[in-house]
C-alpha cells in the first residue's frame, strides 16, 4: 500500500497528523517511513511538533530519532510557552535530549557533563581528578 493513496492531512481540529501520533506511540519505524511523504517539522495548532508529542508521552526512542535523524529542536517553544524539553516525563529522556543537543553543538565530554542533569557524575569526575 502506498502512502500516496493515504490522506496525510491533519486528523483533527487541533491540526495534528499521523506523524504526531507515531511519535506519541514511540513508533520509530513508522516515523522513518513517513519522512519521505511528510514534513517532519509539522506542527499542530499550538505549535507542538512530533518531538513535543514524543516527550510528553515518554517515547524515548522517538525522541532520539526525531532529534538525531530529523534534527528537530528540543527547545522550540509552542504557543503554550513550553518546549519539548519542558514536556519530558522523565529525567532519563531529559538527560538523553541534553546529551544529543550538546553533541550536535560540538561540546566536549567535560562540557557535556557540566550541562548534564546528572551533576553528581560531574562532581565525581572532578573529585577523582583532584586525588
Amino acid at each position: 500500500m502506498s502512502l500516496k493513496k493515504i490522506d496525510t492531512n491533519p486528523l483533527t481540529m487541533k491540526n495534528f497528523n499521523c506523524l504526531h501520533l507515531a511519535a506519541c506511540g514511540n513508533h520509530v519505524r513508522i516515523l522513518n517511513y513517513l519522512k519521505s511523504y511528510m514534513d517532519m517539522h509539522a506542527v499542530d495548532n499550538q505549535k507542538y511538533s512530533p518531538l513535543h508529542f514524543a516527550c510528553e508521552s515518554g517515547s524515548a526512542d522517538a525522541v532520539t530519532y526525531l532529534m538525531l535523524e530529523q534534527n528537530l529542536n528540543p527547545f522550540a517553544l509552542a504557543t503554550t510557552g513550553f518546549s519539548a524539553f519542558d514536556l519530558c516525563k522523565t529525567n532519563k529522556i531529559r538527560s538523553q535530549m541534553l546529551d544529543i543537543h550538546h553533541k550536535k553543538q560540538g561540546y566536549s565530554i567535560a562540557e557535556r557533563l557540566v550541562f548534564s542533569v546528572n551533576m553528581h557524575v560531574f562532581l565525581f569526575v572532578v573529585m577523582y581528578a583532584l586525588i
